[in-house]
């Protein structure tokens, strides 16, 4: 995990240098869906992405549970209150998660749907036919 966090720091920063606003008619904006602003053992992190992207000129929109974002994402924001705008996931949890025993449920109710007794009787009663009609043919 912290070498991917590195990599997406190293690919995030070189997209803002190669696209700085103040030298563009269009203004940049990064949209992150995190919440960790830990120091990554003083290599780059999140927050310090952030405000790298705010030095060049770009507004950033972040993303993250309400209970797991970082203080350090809040102070940005409060220095930066025009360029960056922070959103909470909290309100679409039912969207875009699942507990685990629902879906199990879902699954298993169309196994069972799947292998009912009478559904099973069915297909025993189409491979007896079956070799029957074999049997009589021969």
């Amino acid at each position: 995990e912290v070498f991917l966090d590195d990599m997406l720091h190293s690919q995030i920063q070189n997209l803002i240098l190669r696209n700085n606003s103040h030298q563009g008619s269009v203004q940049q904006r990064l949209v992150l869906i995190t919440g960790d602003g830990n120091a990554n053992d003083n290599r780059t992190s999140f927050p310090d992405i952030v405000n790298i992207a705010l030095d060049y000129g770009w507004t950033v929109e972040l993303w993250s549970w309400g209970t797991s974002m970082n203080k350090k994402f809040s102070d940005i924001q409060r220095r930066n209150p025009s360029k960056m705008q922070i959103n909470y996931l909290d309100q679409y949890r039912s969207k875009i998660t699942f507990k685990q025993k629902q879906q199990q449920q879902k699954v298993n109710n169309q196994l069972n749907s799947w292998f009912s007794p009478v559904s099973i009787f069915v297909l025993c009663l189409g491979i007896f036919l079956c070799f029957f009609l074999i049997y009589w043919w021969n």
